[in-house]
């Protein structure tokens, strides 16, 4: 199998996990969305697409791995990135790491990255993004401590992801009390 095209296993429930062919290349859009009981995800070395939405709903996953000779993505503590980490693409729904500090070298969040992780409460990068994409932290009602920045080369669609978050979005708590903000 070389493809696993749009809604694959979407709502497979349970599937708790998944073996691929060296061979795979190309993962679909909701490819994996709701499979209810996958814990982790193995990524061979010929994968050179994975839809940012593939891995949503997927709420047990707890690692991805991805092959070290992987020349479009890695992992790291069971987080996908792109494979010079500058952008984060998945941290699993059910990652038990109570705070991430973003490394230095991500300069974008991907849609959905964090979303429905009941377990994250404190997100801190110290350095300005480029990019923060929509629904970043949908669902991630415990965030307690966020510290974000823009850079002056972050684009009008980034600025109103974050202020959206910031301002609009319902899910947060009471407890939110940090935030980076520049231009």
């Amino acid at each position: 199998v070389k493809n696993i095209p749009k809604q694959t296993f979407y709502g497979c429930d349970k599937m708790n996990r998944i073996a691929f062919s060296d061979e795979l290349l190309y993962i679909g859009e909701k490819a994996f969305k709701g499979c209810q009981s996958l814990k982790e995800l193995n990524i061979p070395n010929a994968v050179a697409y994975i839809s940012p939405d593939s891995l949503d709903g997927c709420v047990s996953l707890e690692s991805i791995q991805v092959a070290e000779n992987n020349i479009c993505y890695c992992s790291q503590d069971g987080v996908l990135y792109n494979k010079d980490r500058s952008i984060i693409f998945k941290f699993p729904e059910k990652k038990t790491l109570y705070e991430f500090i973003i490394p230095e070298t991500v300069q974008s969040i991907n849609d959905s990255s964090f979303s429905n992780n009941e377990y994250i409460k404190s997100v801190i990068c110290n350095h300005p993004l480029h990019s923060f994409k929509k629904n970043v932290f949908n669902g991630t009602s415990h965030i307690s401590n966020c510290v974000l920045t823009l850079d002056e080369k972050a684009d009008m669609e980034s600025l109103w992801n974050l202020g959206y978050y910031i301002v609009c979005n319902k899910q947060l708590s009471a407890e939110t009390h940090s935030y980076g903000y520049e231009l």
